[in-house]
């Protein structure tokens, strides 16, 4: 039980709400890195699942339109399974975050925000045979997706 300087057991102790001050926190601004003028054709970003929020998926920026109003026009990558732990994880809907990655043949999609992009990603385009292949492994000081080492 508190005591305040009246000496009444039980009561909130007695402070001034002047006595502490506490300074904003300083977050990280993420939209600041893709604003607008951020995105290139040609470039690799992450984008959000609709499921659950987290980045989940990669898509190239094929095209940009700016007028009459601003659309990005994005081909997705799907993985390049070739291992059968790689097809089992596509077969339990896992998705797969790092390794190597083709476009997949579907019509790009196009948004007019780029609120569903989360980070650019930075992927070694390969050529093998008539395909390019985008390879995207995780670097010194970056954070792959522990989902992946739960189907490896």
């Amino acid at each position: 039980m508190f005591e305040n300087s009246t000496g009444d057991a039980g009561a909130a102790p007695d402070f001034s709400e002047d006595a502490y001050e506490i300074p904003d926190p300083e977050f990280y601004n993420f939209d600041g890195k893709k604003s607008l003028e951020k995105f290139e054709i040609g470039q690799v970003w992450a984008l959000y699942s609709d499921v659950d929020g987290m980045p989940k998926y990669y898509g190239r920026i094929k095209k940009i339109d700016l007028l009459p109003q601003c659309k990005l026009h994005v081909a997705w990558l799907d993985v390049c399974s070739t291992s059968n732990d790689i097809m089992q994880c596509n077969d339990k809907k896992i998705p797969i975050t790092c390794g190597r990655f083709q476009l997949k043949k579907l019509k790009p999609s196009e948004y007019t925000s780029t609120a569903p992009f989360s980070h650019q990603v930075r992927a070694r385009v390969e050529i093998r045979g008539k395909k390019e292949e985008y390879v995207i492994l995780p670097r010194k000081g970056e954070i792959c997706d522990s989902q992946l080492t739960l189907c490896l």
